[in-house]
């Protein structure tokens, strides 16, 4: 080991005494031109000796994948879904409905009566809420939807249709045998409305609800009782109530 430390010194103070490559000067006494320190056949000996121990310096091709080009972002990656908070659930069906409400007596909000079943900390015994969506929250969310829903579409009825926040695009009576196309249209609206998710008209993704409102008619012969259970269905599905 002595000797290699020994060889690689030399092997440097030989290299420092060479001219720079961008010289082309010849040393005196010779007609030989100098070695290029990337070329120095001492120094290339001195770091491929061949011993008993690992060369001091070894050169390892990169991967293949890992030599091609790569992009700077990272790779994208998932999580899992968490549903909203009581505050976030109570927030966005305020806003969605135009401020039709879930309470008790007309005085305190049934979100709020149900909080500590709810998983909402006290900060006593619990200091974060729970974000699972336990069989609890969906029933509870279950009931606030069939209380809100009907008195959403009462609401609706009464409103001019310029401030109708539900049936946007169609009226009270079309169905899809007298207005298909404003009925699909609607549809389309209220799944980007209360679920982030835009399906144009004709998109296969919007079959399962044409079905629910087709089938729904067909049960009750009422157009207004349908698009009450297809607002419990959009507030009950998991895409408006996780993120």
């Amino acid at each position: 080991m002595n000797l290699r430390i020994t060889t690689l010194a030399v092997s440097l103070m030989l290299i420092g005494c060479v001219d720079a490559p961008s010289t082309g000067h010849k040393s005196s006494g010779s007609n030989t031109e100098l070695e290029r320190p990337g070329q120095s056949t001492v120094l290339r000996a001195a770091i491929q000796a061949d011993d008993e121990e690992m060369p001091l310096y070894v050169k390892h091709p990169l991967p293949q994948e890992e030599s091609q080009a790569s992009d700077l972002l990272p790779p994208a990656q998932e999580r899992t879904r968490i549903r909203m908070t009581i505050d976030q659930v109570e927030a966005s069906l305020n806003a969605l409905t135009g401020g039709v409400t879930w309470m008790v007596n007309n005085s305190t909000s049934h979100w709020t009566a149900n909080a500590s079943k709810l998983g909402v900390p006290n900060y006593m015994q619990t200091v974060r809420e729970t974000r699972e969506p336990t069989l609890l929250f969906n029933k509870i969310v279950g009931d606030g939807a069939r209380d809100i829903c009907p008195a959403l579409l009462k609401k609706e009825l009464e409103a001019p249709p310029q401030e109708r926040v539900f049936l946007m695009e169609v009226g009270p009576e079309d169905t899809f045998e007298t207005a298909p196309e404003l009925v699909e249209a609607n549809l389309s609206q209220l799944v980007l409305k209360y679920h982030g998710r835009f399906f144009s008209p004709g998109d296969t993704r919007l079959e399962p609800w044409k079905t629910l409102f087709s089938e729904g008619v067909k049960a009750t012969d009422d157009p207004v009782d349908t698009w009450t259970a297809v607002c419990v269905a959009l507030i009950t599905h998991p895409d408006f109530t996780s993120y």
